[in-house]
């Protein structure tokens, strides 16, 4: 089915966690919209229903088996993507994870596998798809925060800063790659 409000024809669109839950439902509305789109997600079998998924309304889809905390696991599925359908426009960075503990009980391990889940892997994926998008003569990066971040939910503080930094760091990154390449950064929370 065709979106009236806008055409993604031709557009290719990676979606992080594109497997599941909002990372799906954005890969849907823009399958819907005429975009192609790779899947990027950890669980293959999720990965396979998503494709069947979207390919079930009609788009073109590769579905990508890759950790996003992983640069040489980003750099090889940046690769696979822009074999497959020739290019990449869009990245919906929305992989992440939650450690659902209160702050005070996480071990430096659990702070740094949240830090490279939800934030480092955002700056990974978009420096390893930003040359991709030049190419096309500029993109749509679009990062997904959580709602958490606007209220507080006992034992999620940590969470509540992760999203502010994502959000700061991301419009950060808007004002030194828009000068360059009018490419567009938006980040993005459900209300």
């Amino acid at each position: 089915m065709k979106d009236s409000l806008f055409d993604l024809t031709g557009k290719v669109a990676v979606v992080t966690g594109g497997n599941g839950g909002i990372g799906l439902g954005c890969a849907i509305g823009l399958a819907n919209a005429g975009a192609d789109i790779a899947v990027w997600g950890r669980n293959k079998d999720k990965n396979l229903a998503a494709v069947a998924q979207l390919e079930a309304v009609g788009a073109r889809v590769k579905g990508i088996h890759v950790d996003v905390t992983d640069r040489a696991a980003i750099d090889v599925a940046t690769a696979q993507t822009v074999e497959a359908l020739g290019g990449i426009d869009i990245l919906i960075a929305n992989a992440g994870i939650n450690v659902r503990k209160r702050p005070e009980e996480f071990t430096s391990a659990e702070w740094h596998q949240v830090m490279d889940g939800n934030i480092t892997s955002v700056f990974e994926c978009a420096q390893a798809i930003y040359p991709e998008m030049k190419k096309r003569g500029g993109g749509k990066i679009v990062t997904c925060l959580t709602r958490v971040r606007r209220r507080k939910r006992r034992g999620r503080a940590t969470f509540k800063k992760f999203g502010e930094c994502v959000g700061s760091g991301q419009y950060s990154g808007k004002f030194n790659f828009a000068r360059v390449d009018k490419n567009r950064y938006d980040a993005k929370s459900p209300s």
